[in-house]
């Protein structure tokens, strides 16, 4: 599970999360989490209204969490450094 910083510990007990939610949670943009939800790295949905010209995401906690742990560099985490990177 994510570590939340003190500002954020509304979130542990959400199982869905907006983009800018997940966003703060990352570290990233919003905009990258919307990108990584059209690649398949974040799952989740539209929620939006019907007829709605603009998409509002919720994002799957559990998602947010494995896409961070996946991205974890030493211990338990599954991101390596690329082979003769650094060369």
């Amino acid at each position: 599970m994510i570590e939340l910083p003190d500002h954020l510990t509304y979130l542990r007990d959400k199982q869905w999360w907006t983009t800018n939610e997940a966003a703060r949670v990352l570290g990233q943009s919003r905009e990258q989490v919307v990108n990584h939800l059209y690649s398949g790295d974040l799952q989740g949905y539209d929620a939006s209204q019907r007829g709605s010209s603009r998409p509002y995401y919720l994002i799957y906690r559990e998602s947010v969490e494995k896409f961070f742990e996946s991205r974890m560099i030493g211990a338990g985490g599954a991101a390596t450094r690329r082979e003769g990177a650094g060369r």
